[in-house]
């Protein structure tokens, strides 16, 4: 089997940008399969588009999108059969088909390959089908030069409303990653509105609150270091400063 990267190459380049040899072969497949995802009316998002195009220092295994039309169901098939015209075996599970989402999981036999089902390279996609884009998306180039893979382009979600999602993941769900990305977003200085903040929490039938979403901040503490301790490169804040940060932001832009 032909693979574009060997494992000596993949060494080399793990060497380079201080990443686990595991970490940036799923880089490597990451950034083949957004560039089979090319021309399929998706919107990049989430923690891996912070991670690839606008610097997040934090290492992110999914690819998540909001799809701008109807979803072609053999988007996984399509993913392999791209895969496989670059010499490498794959096969994929539909995990989920539902009215507002649809996830699936693509298995890779890549450098780090041994002939155990384990060691195989997993990607997890998951497209949502429930909400409209709000702000004018923008368009990046999918290119790492030390993979040698040719240029595609990727349409990304404003940083904006990734901000507002990542407000209503923090509200609705309990991953200590979510905390993290908005407190990079805030670094950033990227700002949102109250008005677009309850739009994105419209379709868990929630509203925006103030305390309730400092008590969701809080709630995050007990696993914020055991999630996030190995995802992080470079400087570890504590809990206590992220969480400072944050509801500093948003009592001066709450007034």
């Amino acid at each position: 089997m032909i693979i574009l990267i060997s494992k000596k190459e993949l060494e080399e380049v793990a060497k380079i940008s201080g990443l686990k040899l595991w970490q940036q072969e799923k880089h490597y497949f990451q950034t083949l399969i957004l560039q089979a995802l090319k021309n399929k009316n998706l919107i990049f998002k989430g923690g891996t588009y912070l991670w690839f195009f606008h610097g997040l220092n934090r290492f992110s295994e999914d690819l998540d999108f909001t799809t701008m039309g109807d979803v072609e169901l053999d988007l996984p098939k399509q993913i392999v059969s791209f895969l496989k015209y670059y010499g490498v075996k794959s096969d994929y599970l539909v995990v989920s088909n539902k009215k507002d989402s649809y996830s699936f999981r693509v298995g890779i036999e890549g450098p780090l390959y041994d002939g155990n089902p384990r060691s195989k390279c997993f990607v997890y996609a998951d497209i949502s089908k429930r909400e409209k884009i709000l702000l004018p998306a923008k368009n990046y180039d999918v290119f790492f030069a030390y993979y040698n893979l040719p240029v595609s382009i990727i349409t990304g979600c404003a940083l904006e409303e990734v901000f507002a999602e990542k407000i209503r993941a923090i509200m609705t769900r309990n991953k200590a990653r979510d905390l993290y990305d908005l407190w990079f977003l805030i670094k950033k200085q990227i700002t949102c509105n109250v008005s677009q903040i309850n739009k994105k929490l419209s379709y868990c039938k929630e509203s925006f609150n103030l305390d309730k979403f400092f008590k969701s901040i809080g709630n995050h503490k007990a696993n914020y270091k055991l999630e996030l301790n190995n995802l992080i490169f470079g400087n570890f804040p504590e809990f206590e400063v992220v969480e400072k940060d944050i509801k500093n932001y948003f009592q001066e832009v709450c007034k």
